[in-house]
């Protein structure tokens, strides 16, 4: 047996059911795309037990847990592929693949991202000012230039270090507040705190986009952030996943302590040029 692309949706989306809903926090970036993503550059299954997505050329390859059989096999085709570039996976399977790849180019493999998946069933909120509670509203347009700006800080903490295009921001600040995922939380009337939902599953829903301002950090705003839209998803989906910086001591402190327990570490590497 051997990686195939696999070309029909309809085809994909049954073998991500096979393979995600074993654990779908596990899978929530997999699983998500799966769902969501119309018309994917490249799905590939190896039989029904492993499959993979690259939604764009640009896009990274996000994995599957796998076999080492399978990782062989899929550490050959990203040998002699010249558009698989990047994959994301959980560590054990990011590590099966880099130690079968048959060439390395000079530079790589490169780690980009050492990532914490964390679920949550049920939220322990911390206690607030009973006189001036913080509230989550969901941002509309009126909050867009806020996101936009917000966004792009976001993007610069969390994964690159050049300006991101401020047309990129624009459209994602819009599309974002219109699919209804961006939430502001409020304190005297002003946002202080960002966060966002995606990726829908079955059962679960992503909490993403967690940003607080510099000079609003260290208040506790992003514990109440995440700990309100949680509990507001938790009435519709069984569970929540988030996405952590392994690095950061304190984002992972701030999720256990409402709620949120470590699921597995996911790595993004870069490949090759």
């Amino acid at each position: 047996m051997n990686w195939k692309e696999v070309k029909d949706q309809s085809e994909f989306l049954e073998l991500s059911h096979k393979v995600c809903l074993i654990d779908e926090a596990r899978y929530s970036l997999l699983y998500g795309l799966a769902l969501g993503c119309k018309s994917a550059y490249k799905l590939l299954s190896y039989g029904d037990s492993a499959i993979a997505i690259q939604t764009s050329k640009h896009k990274p390859l996000v994995v599957s847990d796998l076999s080492e059989e399978e990782a062989k096999k899929l550490a050959l085709l990203i040998d002699n592929s010249s558009d698989i570039k990047e994959i994301v996976a959980t560590k054990e399977t990011v590590n099966h693949v880099l130690d079968n790849l048959p060439h390395r180019h000079p530079g790589y493999p490169e780690m980009l991202m050492n990532q914490k998946i964390y679920t949550c069933s049920k939220v322990d909120l911390p206690s607030q000012d009973e006189k001036n509670p913080t509230k989550l509203i969901q941002a509309t347009a009126v909050h867009l230039p806020l996101v936009k700006e917000w966004f792009t800080e976001f993007m610069l903490d969390a994964y690159i270090d050049t300006t991101p295009e401020d047309k990129t921001m624009q459209e994602l600040a819009e599309t974002r507040i219109s699919l209804g995922q961006v939430f502001l939380l409020m304190k005297d009337g002003n946002p202080v705190s960002m966060c966002c939902s995606a990726r829908p599953t079955k059962n679960s829903i992503t909490v993403n986009g967690v940003f607080t301002p510099i000079e609003r950090r260290g208040e506790g705003f992003a514990s109440y952030a995440v700990g309100l839209l949680s509990q507001s998803l938790l009435k519709d989906y069984k569970s929540c996943s988030l996405y952590t910086d392994a690095t950061n001591p304190t984002s992972n402190k701030i999720y256990t302590n409402i709620g949120y327990a470590p699921v597995c570490e996911s790595l993004h590497y870069q490949l090759k040029e």
